[in-house]
């Protein structure tokens, strides 16, 4: 948002050149009589007439020009301007307006260099100082602009507007404190300046100041109710405190005010996706879509929101639109290659070039800093960093949390990097255990990079892999000397810097798993995953079938993984059991039509509706826990398993009968089977999945005492041996930083 759109679209009467009195020059006062009266086509058709009879008469040549600018003809304005300027090269305002001119047209770097030739021929043109700082925001050169806005305000201080946008450019540059000065000086100047108001809120949102900035943004509506971009602003504020409705609220009137608000459908689509509204999601990224069909951020949005409905193939789709029209967009890159993860019968090799690509398009442009390991010294403790985006209440964080508390404190000490938007009751238990908590949502990549070499980590670990809210690009500047993922995602970075990935013999079984790594695969000895059950959890019940006569599935995976091979063969389990039902329970089915959807896939499979109970987000994890005991044997997802869902739903007396794949995805409810002791529930296909149910199914007395045992069981398992795995982490930790001192060693560096 800026303080001001320039200079009026009328300043030649300020310095228009004095005319001799004679035919043509009572023919150009006349017309400037037209112009200055808003007579346009009046005053264009004598300009024209004039230039008809002398190609290079100044003024109509200039004046013209002014015309054809204002009508938004840049390249034409450009042309008649740019004459103008020859006929006259000394006038600072032929310069001025041309550069508005070629900036219309888009050529920034003739726009700079004629506003900054204007500035030569009057140094105090305040006009061409501040359409320069404009340009070189426009153009992220935004220390630029910090300089130019500073000169502005020596020549003339107290202009409001210009703090505005040099705490805006300020801000771009993650100047925040000083943008912070700025941003208050501006609003000082001018306390009913919306606008400034409104910046002043941006910039205390993303310092994290989110009482402060709904202050602000209050003062911004209150001043002007009837912004678009007032409404858009506190709609942001609002998604960012998790306040959904309010948000939404916000967004619909930023688009009934401005109903070509790209933007606000963009973020309106957010928030239906949020509030599991998915068609309503889809909808308004189709909007903004069709108001800038050559933004990127809609159409990786709408990938978002069809992945979560399921329909990955449009998804992807959309991923790839999105970096068609946006080589460089990272995060778009990251989904693509994510969503990738999901289709049955991908390529295990093409998904691995895939992610390769990205490593070429992201990590090689990046200069390395490479950072020596430190040397054992007497006393001294291993630094171990983890960054993340979910560092909160989400699955990653149920793996993290324990293993965070069971590690030995003698050895090792822990530094969280935390790129998370908000905290929760999660994020405050991580950070009490950490030596080292440091948020870096604000910071760029090279500033997490500096700050991780300043706290001198040996060893980095990434939980988030290409998911949301990954800092991948950190970790390919290199700022630790031994650096590995693991955790949060089921398959490659495709970084060259990422040394380690941390799996194990069960998910990726030595061969071709090497082959499709660009990362060393370390296998854990007892499993990649240490899971603790929730302590509060509600009692195991019987299974449900003793009371209702027949078999009750379910799956709680996030809808994503239920694609329609999956729905396939689920179809086929209810066929050989046709007194069965089924319950899918995921945040997803909130939504009405995506409900829609997946019982019509059922239908046609022959299964009815009254046998598929659909069911949306329950509130709080006890009661989300409770509804395993409407489910007697639990199914898994493929290619893409379930993690967090199967080891709950084990935890809660659900036997999960899992299907062995053939990569990592696919092979982690494996993993966690075997590792629980609970190996007989891995089958090798769909016939071996329905023999299993049946043996289940058969000893009803059997399926009751595996049900009540198996909470007891998992405890004792290696899946649940906290202490045992935080111990093997660290040996594996130290065993990477022992063999990158010998690589340094062997290669003749310093100490």
């Amino acid at each position: 948002m800026r303080g001001c759109t320039g200079p009026v679209s009328r300043p030649f009467m300020e310095d228009s050149p004095k005319m001799a009195i004679d035919t043509r020059a009572m023919s150009i006062e006349l017309a400037v009589e037209y112009h200055r009266a808003g007579k346009l086509p009046q005053a264009e058709q004598i300009y024209r007439g004039i230039l008809a009879r002398d190609r290079d008469h100044l003024d109509a040549n200039y004046l013209l020009g002014l015309i054809e600018l204002d009508r938004g003809c840049a390249s034409t304005a450009a042309i008649l301007i740019a004459k103008a300027r020859d006929l006259a090269p000394n006038n600072p305002l032929y310069h001025y307006n041309l550069g508005r001119a070629l900036q219309g047209e888009g050529r920034m770097t003739e726009a700079e260099k004629a506003y900054r030739k204007a500035i030569h021929h009057r140094h105090d043109y305040i006009e061409a100082r501040y359409s320069l700082g404009l340009l070189l925001q426009d153009m992220g050169r935004a220390d630029d602009a910090v300089v130019e806005y500073k000169k502005l305000l020596r020549i003339k201080p107290g202009l409001a507007s210009v703090y505005n946008n040099l705490g805006n450019a300020l801000s771009a540059a993650r100047r925040y404190d000083e943008a912070l000065r700025n941003l208050r000086k501006s609003v000082e100047l001018a306390p009913d300046y919306s606008e400034g108001w409104g910046n002043l809120g941006n910039l205390l949102q993303i310092m994290g100041r989110l009482d402060e900035a709904r202050g602000a943004f209050e003062k911004s509506l209150k001043i002007n109710p009837n912004s678009a971009e007032n409404h858009y602003n506190f709609g942001n504020l609002l998604q960012t405190r998790c306040e959904y409705d309010a948000a939404e609220a916000h967004f619909k009137e930023a688009v009934r005010l401005k109903p070509d608000f790209a933007g606000a459908y963009n973020n309106l689509g957010n928030i239906y996706k949020l509030l599991g509204r998915l068609k309503e999601s889809v909808a308004a990224f189709d909007s903004a879509i069709r108001i800038e069909p050559n933004s990127a951020d809609p159409h990786n949005n709408k990938g978002n929101a069809l992945v979560a409905g399921g329909e990955i193939t449009s998804a992807i789709e959309s991923y790839r639109k999105a970096v068609e029209l946006q080589p460089g967009y990272v995060d778009a890159w990251s989904n693509l290659v994510y969503a990738l993860n999901y289709p049955a019968g991908m390529d295990d090799a093409r998904i691995f070039a895939e992610h390769r690509e990205w490593s070429q398009r992201f990590e090689w442009p990046v200069e390395v800093e490479t950072i020596p390991p430190a040397q054992p010294a007497e006393g001294r403790k291993l630094r171990i960093g983890y960054v993340s985006g979910d560092f909160r209440r989400h699955s990653v964080a149920f793996f993290f949390e324990p293993l965070l508390e069971a590690h030995d404190r003698s050895r090792v000490e822990i530094y969280c990097y935390a790129n998370i938007r908000f905290a929760d009751e999660v994020t405050q238990r991580i950070q009490s255990q950490c030596d080292g908590w440091r948020p870096i949502t604000q910071l760029d990549d090279n500033q997490a990079a500096q700050l991780i070499r300043k706290d001198r980590i040996d060893v980095l670990v990434d939980l988030s892999g290409h998911t949301d809210g990954n800092r991948l690009l950190i970790f390919a500047r290199r700022p630790a000397p031994v650096q590995v993922t693991w955790l949060g995602y089921p398959n490659t970075t495709g970084l060259n810097n990422m040394d380690y990935r941390l799996i194990d013999a069960v998910t990726d079984p030595p061969g071709d798993a090497d082959e499709l790594a660009s990362e060393r695969l370390y296998r854990m000895p007892n499993g990649f995953l240490c899971y603790r059950g929730y302590e509060k959890a509600p009692f195991v019940l019987p299974p449900p079938s003793l009371r209702r006569g027949h078999l009750t599935f379910g799956s709680f995976n996030n809808l994503t993984k239920v694609t329609r091979e999956v729905v396939e063969t689920w179809a086929e389990v209810l066929h050989a059991f046709p007194d069965s039902r089924l319950i899918i329970k995921t945040n997803q089915l909130e939504d009405a039509d995506t409900r829609e959807r997946y019982h019509l896939w059922f239908e046609e499979l022959g299964i009815p509706r009254e046998r598929i109970d659909l069911r949306a987000r329950t509130q709080g994890i006890a009661e989300h826990l409770n509804v395993y005991g409407e489910v007697d044997i639990g199914l898994d997802t493929f290619p893409y398993n379930g993690t967090t869902t199967t080891c709950e739903a084990l935890w809660m007396g659900v036997p999960v009968i899992a299907m062995e794949g053939d990569n990592h995805r696919s092979r982690v409810s494996q993993s966690i089977l075997v590792h629980a002791g609970m190996g007989e529930l891995v089958v090798k296909d769909k016939a071996a999945l329905i023999a299993r149910i049946r043996e289940l199914a058969a000893d009803p007395d059997a399926l009751r005492a595996r049900r009540i045992a198996m909470r007891k069981r998992l405890t004792a398992s290696a899946l649940c041996d906290l202490n045992g795995f935080a111990r093997a982490m660290e040996e594996a930790f130290t065993r990477f930083h022992e063999a990158r001192l010998d690589e340094q060693g062997d290669s003749g560096g310093e100490e």
